[in-house]
């Protein structure tokens, strides 16, 4: 699949002009391949505000049918032993706590996926027990390509894919440079790519990194 994103990307560059647009072709072209593409879900509310708010308190007696939920989700949070997932790390020197979302998160085979209740209702809150084939952290260059290397930006994403608690085949970082030739004609990547392993340093468990351009370059390697 990352090799027809890549073509895609070289015929068709416009389409792949900013952000948009990518998490919900990744996730088409996921679903064609996933056999099963929906699994039973396992639906808790650790997490959910069962004193303050109607719509989980009563959620049991309002739906009477859960249904199943597709393995492959976009924006996916997180909730470990009833709390939100975050995770702490250092940025520009300052010390921040974040509540992640992953762009991608696809589930493994095995059922039933568990999910979890915002604190108001039901929502994309999925609890770390479950364990993934792929959990995935999408970048674009927009008009800067740093965000490859950023501290605050593909730094930050390769921080929070490892530290992720949960069992996961795969951590992903996948980014999309649309400069990636500077104004003398050179590729940025090898000078980009130093940057970012010096900015991440060591990680506690490995996470690959794919970089995919406009001109064809197609990178991958493992931090």
């Amino acid at each position: 699949m990352i090799e027809e994103i890549s073509l895609d990307l070289q015929n068709n560059p416009i389409q792949y002009g900013n952000e948009d647009p990518l998490v919900p072709e990744i996730v088409h072209r996921l679903r064609r391949r996933l056999d099963p593409e929906y699994l039973p879900v396992e639906y808790l509310q650790d997490y959910g505000d069962t004193d303050g708010e109607w719509r989980v308190r009563d959620f049991w007696e309002r739906v009477e049918e859960i249904g199943k939920a597709c393995r492959v989700r976009p924006e996916v949070s997180f909730v470990e032993d009833g709390e939100r997932w975050t995770y702490d790390r250092k940025v520009n020197g300052s010390n921040k706590s974040s509540r992640p979302k992953f762009d991608i998160a696809v589930f493994d085979t095995e059922g039933p996926m568990i999910g979890q209740s915002k604190q108001e209702g039901p929502g994309n809150y999925w609890d770390t027990e479950n364990e993934l084939s792929i959990l995935c952290e999408i970048k674009h260059s927009k008009n800067e390509t740093s965000n490859f290397y950023s501290s605050s930006k593909g730094a930050d994403d390769i921080e929070a894919l490892a530290q992720y608690p949960g069992i996961v085949e795969r951590r992903v970082f996948l980014f999309i440079d649309w400069w990636p030739i500077d104004g003398n004609g050179n590729h940025r990547f090898q000078q980009h790519k130093e940057r970012l392993l010096d900015n991440v340093g060591e990680t506690v468990v490995p996470v690959d990194v794919i970089y995919l351009s406009r001109a064809g370059d197609h990178h991958e390697f493992t931090i």
